[in-house]
C-alpha cells in the first residue's frame, strides 16, 4: 500500500455567485514514502486545490486521500507547507520565525531551539539567526520558509511553487538547495511548479494534469541518477523527459 493515496479526488468550489466550479475530477495518484513527486499542469487546473486535499484543508465532492493507510477526514498534522511567498512574521526575527510553528502546536521551543541552529546552518543562514525578515533577500527568506517547514519533522513536505517569485538564478541555487535537503531528510514530498525543467529535476515521478476540472492525464517516471546537477539538464535523457511532459500539457501526447 501506497504511503499517500489519492482515490477517484473530485473537488468543487461554490463561486461568489452560487455557481459550482469543479476544480478537480476524478485524481488518482499514490505516493510511497519517501518519494519525490511533482504535479504540472496549466494555470487553474487545480495542482495547489491537490495539495490542500492531501494536506487535509479540503473535503472533497468525491473520493478519499489516504496517508499511511487512514482516510484525511481534517487536517493533517505531519505536514510541512513551503508557499511561494514566504510565511514570515516580520516582527519575528530568522529563529523567532522558525521556531513559530513549534509554538503553535503548544511544545515546548526550547526544546527545538538546538535542532532550529542546526538546520539554519544547512541552509547557509548562519550568522542571521537574529535579522529580520527584512533585512534578508529573497532567496533568504524562503530558504527560512523551508526550515520552517522542516522544524516540527514533519512525514510530508508540500512545496506550493516555493520558487516562482524569485529570480532565475537564486531559483537555480535554491533547486539544488531542495535537492541536499530531500536527500539528507528523505521526506515523503510533494512539488507543485510551472517549470517542466524545474519538476524533471527534482522529482522521482512527475504528474501532467489537464486543463480544469484537473485530471492525471500523464505519468512521467523520471530514471535519472541523483545527485542531479545543472550540467545534467542538458543531457539527452533529462530533454527527453522534459519534452515528453511537454507534449501532454500541449495536447499532444497520447493521454493514460
Amino acid at each position: 500500500m501506497a504511503f499517500i493515496e489519492v482515490k477517484d479526488l473530485s473537488i468543487v468550489y461554490r463561486s461568489r455567485r452560487g455557481e459550482e466550479i469543479t476544480a478537480l475530477e476524478g485524481v488518482d495518484l499514490e505516493i510511497d514514502e519517501g518519494e519525490f513527486v511533482a504535479i504540472v499542469g496549466p494555470s487553474g487546473c487545480g495542482k495547489s486545490t491537490l495539495l490542500k486535499a492531501i494536506s487535509g484543508l479540503l473535503r472533497p465532492r468525491r473520493g478519499v486521500v489516504r496517508i499511511g493507510g487512514r482516510v484525511v477526514e481534517g487536517p493533517y498534522d505531519g505536514v510541512g507547507f513551503v508557499f511561494q511567498t514566504p510565511t514570515l512574521l516580520p516582527w519575528r526575527t530568522v529563529l523567532g520565525n522558525i521556531l513559530f510553528p513549534i509554538e503553535m502546536k503548544g511544545l515546548r521551543k526550547n526544546d527545538y531551539v538546538e535542532k532550529a541552529l542546526k538546520l539554519i546552518e544547512m541552509v547557509g543562514l548562519k550568522g542571521f539567526e537574529k535579522k529580520y525578515p527584512g533585512e534578508l533577500s529573497g532567496g533568504m527568506r524562503q530558504r527560512a520558509s523551508l526550515i520552517q517547514a522542516l522544524i516540527h519533522d514533519p512525514r510530508i513536505l508540500l512545496l506550493d511553487e516555493p520558487f516562482g517569485a524569485l529570480d532565475a538564478l537564486t531559483r537555480e541555487e535554491l533547486n539544488m538547495e531542495l535537492q541536499r535537503i530531500w536527500m539528507r531528510e528523505k521526506k515523503t514530498s510533494i512539488l507543485v511548479t510551472h517549470s517542466i525543467s524545474e519538476a524533471v529535476f527534482q522529482a522521482d515521478r512527475v504528474y501532467v494534469m489537464s486543463p480544469r476540472p484537473g485530471r492525471i492525464i500523464h505519468v512521467e517516471e523520471v530514471e535519472l541518477p541523483r545527485p542531479r546537477s545543472f550540467e545534467d539538464s542538458s543531457s539527452p535523457e533529462f530533454l527527453k523527459h522534459v519534452n515528453n511532459i511537454r507534449r501532454f500539457i500541449f495536447g499532444q501526447g497520447e493521454k493514460t
